[in-house]
């Protein structure tokens, strides 16, 4: 058994299924989901900001960020299914116009 450097409530070490580590209250409630400042642990990305939501592409199955219309990969419609693409390899002479 540990302390949480945050809380200072004690906490026990759990492996994950991916082989992580995660800490868990005594009654195996992940320590995380009540712990006042768990905000200060969670992982961040190299820019200091929290991780980009993704989604995969419905065509090559790559992960896009949401903010990305088209995929970098493939270029189709990256968060559309396949039936309702409008890329111009889907739909030549297609002209997409954005809504202002």
């Amino acid at each position: 058994m540990s302390k949480c450097a945050g809380c200072g409530a004690v906490i026990e070490w759990e492996v994950t299924a991916s082989g992580r580590s995660t800490p868990v209250n005594a009654d195996g409630t992940p320590h995380w989901a009540t712990c006042p400042f768990a905000e200060r642990f969670r992982r961040r990305n190299r820019s200091g900001s929290r991780p980009t939501r993704v989604e995969s592409c419905s065509w090559c199955q790559d992960l896009n960020p949401m903010s990305e219309k088209f995929c970098g990969t493939c270029g189709h419609e990256a968060h559309t299914p396949r039936m309702f693409c409008r890329c111009p390899k889907c739909r030549p002479g297609f002209i997409q116009v954005e809504r202002v």
